[in-house]
């Protein structure tokens, strides 16, 4: 139901998106578990996993990469929504103080998948790594303006914010990480 949108320094681009998709939405409920698939809850759970199947493996290196990288993302998301204190779209009814820039569950997925597929990169699971992330990332993100619990705008910046931060990250984390015996350098095939 829409119940109109309140506009405060949002651009008209943003509203208008908002309006369109918040009169055509239909699959619902599909549609909240492919954006529940980006809650934090979720993508630590995935994180989890990654961490343990890489340690597993004895790739410690890139299990720290992985993980700094998704839990600077999710971090940076707080910190931004905080400093920048965007109302929500008024749409649907919200959490109240859940502020909307960035979207948090597009900033955790992006964060986690772009993370995992640059540990990736070097293997043979390169495309396949980089198809899922990139499907994943935007699946999350497009499903929060769906929802209509995020403008389009919170949706880029996520995107954008979280590639910046694993961007960062692997400046400044990943030469820096010591490469136990056993585990490979950055650039050397994991097959």
């Amino acid at each position: 139901v829409v119940t109109g949108i309140v506009v405060r320094d949002t651009p008209a681009w943003d509203t208008t998106i908002l309006h369109t998709v918040a009169r055509h939405q239909g699959h619902l409920a599909v549609v909240r578990v492919v954006s529940a698939c980006g809650s934090v809850q979720v993508v630590l759970v995935l994180l989890g996993v990654t961490v343990a199947l890489l340690l597993g493996a004895r790739l410690n290196r890139q299990a720290a990469f992985v993980a700094a990288a998704t839990l600077a993302s999710m971090t940076a998301s707080g910190i931004m929504k905080v400093v920048v204190a965007r109302p929500r779209p008024e749409v649907v009814r919200q959490a109240p103080g859940s502020w909307s820039f960035p979207s948090g569950h597009t900033m955790s997925a992006t964060g986690f998948a772009v993370a995992l597929a640059i540990v990736l990169w070097p293997t043979r699971w390169r495309w396949p790594a980089l198809a899922v992330a990139v499907f994943y990332a935007v699946a999350i993100g497009l499903s929060r303006v769906y929802l209509a619990v995020h403008y389009p705008s919170d949706v880029v910046g996520g995107w954008a914010l979280s590639l910046a931060v694993v961007g960062l990250v692997w400046l400044v984390v990943w030469e820096r990480l010591d490469a136990p015996p056993g585990t490979r350098r950055a650039g050397a095939p994991l097959d």
